[in-house]
């Protein structure tokens, strides 16, 4: 960027390019010129401190210090490459166990001792999983970075991470399917991380991929690229970014000091209503009955359909209305099996003292509870049993009793059933958001039995919606927020280098 400096000069006499109304206020002898501006130097792109390092004398240093495994090309015959601290082994339909040569080496990224496997290329095509575990692994591409195909893709376990430093493109297609993973793993570091030293005008980082991809995405010298209705989460910080077809990035705010050694406590694994599927059972299920008519849950590709304790995932597993997308084991922190209410019961109690509405009976009141647009969304408290048809309303909705209710319930949002949940028949409208079933004894603080039951025809789906959650979450004071995973909710953002 360069300021330039302007000289402005008497040109032609006032008459010639002056109405005569105007003329009093033109000084015809004027001869005026600027100051000499000093100009900007121009900002670099590549402002990441690498422990003293730019990105390319970091890429550099990888590839002198340490020797290649080569070109690594993942095809039909390996279904299943598996990389942890200290070993790559395969599985495939004629082969199966460790590479040989790609041992890795120990040295520092980041200021502390990391596991490094440097390869001249890695390519994952059709049915192909890449799969991270064991601790935190580093990966130098000095070529091509690409995984395609249908297959599993890339999964990196809650207590790993991957740091990819790649010299050529970077090409994710629609086999990054990460519906779950969070943008730090469990011992608080990013759990994707892509640092590009690829020079280019053109696209040097392409996510062209249908689903939900979590990643932290540095490419100073070149273009990033999300589309086909993709969904970015984590940051992204590059030389052009352009998000089309539908595609989206949402910028995580606990990466903001992510790479820093004081970056403080872990992440929790909920943080915010958008993790929830559009089913979510934190107790354990008693009595059972999905829907058998045309009514589904769908995660859309973005959570699991339904999401139940550990315990209870045989009784869904045959559920026709999740496509069979159920996640067994609730995520530590708020919820889990086993564990105490203590922290979701100091949330539910803040939720009813700051309610814009608590209520009691509510057979004679007349709903909607909130809004949808426009700021009317509200949080309503319920302190009693639900039996009542066509329920509607958007924003938080707590039920500190029974549902037992059926018609054509609609509702954008959150609702929290603290009791059992029983749908009868019903049609023609929607869950938009997520239902979260949780009763808990408030004396002893342990989650309860829920009976979970759906009769009759009917069509309502239960459909996961990231807009209304995140509009449901930014209701919570910052204490509210807080209680319920530590965290603000992520907010869009785009970083672009000059």
């Amino acid at each position: 960027m360069k300021f330039i400096a302007l000289e402005i000069l008497q040109d032609n006499p006032p008459e010639g390019h002056v109405d005569q109304a105007y003329r009093d206020n033109f000084f015809s002898n004027t001869s005026f010129a600027t100051a000499e501006i000093e100009s900007l130097e121009p900002q670099p792109c590549d402002t990441f401190d690498f422990f003293g390092n730019s990105l390319k004398e970091e890429v550099a240093r990888y590839q002198n210090d340490h020797r290649s495994i080569g070109n690594v090309v993942v095809n039909n015959g390996v279904v299943d490459i598996t990389m942890t601290p200290s070993r790559v082994s395969v599985v495939g339909s004629d082969n199966h166990g460790h590479i040989n040569g790609a041992e890795p080496e120990v040295a520092a990224v980041f200021g502390e001792d990391a596991s490094i496997y440097y390869v001249d290329s890695l390519q994952m095509a059709s049915t192909s999983k890449l799969h991270i575990k064991g601790g935190d692994v580093a990966l130098v591409i000095g070529g091509e970075f690409s995984m395609g195909g249908g297959g599993a893709g890339l999964v990196i376990d809650p207590d790993s991470s991957l740091m990819v430093f790649v010299e050529g493109q970077v090409k994710l297609n629609s086999n990054v399917k990460m519906p779950t993973t969070n943008t730090l793993s469990a011992t608080g570091k990013p759990t994707f991380s892509i640092f590009s030293s690829y020079e280019s005008n053109s696209v040097g980082i392409d996510i062209n991929a249908s689903n939900r991809v979590v990643a932290n995405v540095y490419a100073p010298f070149t273009q990033v690229s999300v589309n086909s209705g993709g969904s970015l989460f984590g940051s992204v910080k590059a030389r052009k970014v352009t998000v089309v077809g539908g595609a989206k990035v949402v910028y995580d705010e606990l990466l903001a000091n992510a790479f820093d050694e004081n970056s403080g406590e872990p992440s929790p694994e909920w943080c915010s209503f958008d993790d929830l599927s559009p089913l979510t059972v934190a107790s354990p299920v008693g009595n059972l009955s999905l829907p058998n008519s045309q009514a589904e849950f769908n995660g859309k590709d973005s959570v699991p359909d339904i999401t139940v304790t550990q315990g209870d995932l045989e009784r869904f597993s045959g559920a026709n209305a999740a496509n069979d997308n159920i996640q067994g084991g609730i995520p530590d922190g708020v919820f889990s099996r086993g564990e105490s209410a203590e922290k979701f019961h100091a949330f539910i109690r803040m939720l009813k003292d700051n309610a814009d509405n608590v209520l009691g009976d509510i057979s004679k009141v007349k709903d909607p509870f909130g809004e949808k647009g426009n700021g009317k969304e509200e949080i309503t408290y319920i302190t009693g049993d639900v039996d009542k048809n066509n329920i509607s309303g958007a924003g938080i909705l707590v039920i500190d009793g029974n549902y037992n209710a059926g018609g054509n319930p609609s509702f954008d949002g959150l609702i929290i059933v603290l009791g059992n949940y029983s749908q009868k028949g019903g049609g023609g409208r929607d869950l938009n958001g997520a239902l979260l079933v949780a009763p808990y004894n408030v004396n002893d603080l342990k989650f309860t039995e829920a009976n979970i039951e759906f009769s009759g025809g009917g069509s309502n789906d239960f459909n996961y919606d990231e807009a209304a959650l995140r509009t449901a979450f930014n209701l919570l004071d910052d204490e509210e927020q807080a209680s319920w995973g530590g965290v603000v909710m992520p907010h869009p953002r785009l970083v672009m280098a000059s």
